[in-house]
């Protein structure tokens, strides 16, 4: 059975604003704390997930010490070209949220925009999660392109990644999680803002499988 976040490697998240990519990511993390360092780089600017991250931390008994945030809004593309400075040995999770702020979005309609990505980014993310052995998770915005949502640059991500999940905002819970536009799990929020992912399972060559880790109960 695969993990996506208990082996190394990259895991691409996606969804439109307000789906749940960042509360995903606290699911994740928060239970993971308990085994090692988790390193959060925030590159929007936004720091309302701090609370429920430390919130979710303490429901999952997780460490506190453990979490790292990295605050990079404005400096994104030298946080990357500079994350080894900031992993551990014990690092067993990195989340980059969102990996878009990379860019210039000012000039998405430049023939070069997005190199960065391809040159630089994806291949330093890379090879981290390989010498490291460690997961990393990139949270990315979306366009409308053709009536249709799509993550930026989502022919070079499915390149590089590992595993890539959507997140769907959903009325009974908070989000559906899917994985090739199949539903493999839901992001659930209790009265005392606990977060849980239930029954996810993650696709790896064709197969589904069901995810044995604790991160998600």
């Amino acid at each position: 059975m695969t993990d996506p976040f208990n082996s190394p490697g990259l895991t691409h998240v996606w969804g439109p604003s307000g789906s749940g990519k960042t509360l995903f990511a606290i699911a994740v993390a928060a239970p993971l704390s308990r085994k090692g360092h988790i390193l959060w780089i925030n590159m929007d600017g936004k720091w309302a997930f701090i609370e429920s991250l430390r919130n979710n931390i303490a429901l999952h008994h997780g460490e506190r010490g453990n979490v790292s945030i990295v605050l990079a809004h404005g400096q994104a593309l030298t946080t990357i070209r500079r994350i080894n400075e900031f992993v551990k040995p014990e690092t067993r999770l990195v989340v980059i949220d969102p990996i878009s702020r990379v860019l210039d979005l000012s000039h998405e309609n430049s023939i070069m925009w997005g190199r960065e990505l391809f040159e630089e980014v994806l291949p330093i993310l890379a090879s981290l999660t390989m010498v490291s052995n460690i997961s990393v998770m990139l949270i990315n915005e979306v366009r409308m392109m053709d009536e249709e949502t799509v993550p930026l640059f989502h022919n070079l991500f499915r390149k590089f990644c590992d595993h890539e999940f959507e997140t769907r905002r959903t009325v009974m819970g908070i989000s559906d999680v899917l994985a090739d536009n199949e539903k493999v799990g839901e992001l659930l929020l209790s009265d005392n803002g606990g977060l849980t992912l239930r029954s996810i399972v993650t696709k790896k060559d064709g197969d589904l499988n069901c995810s044995a880790s604790p991160a998600f109960a």
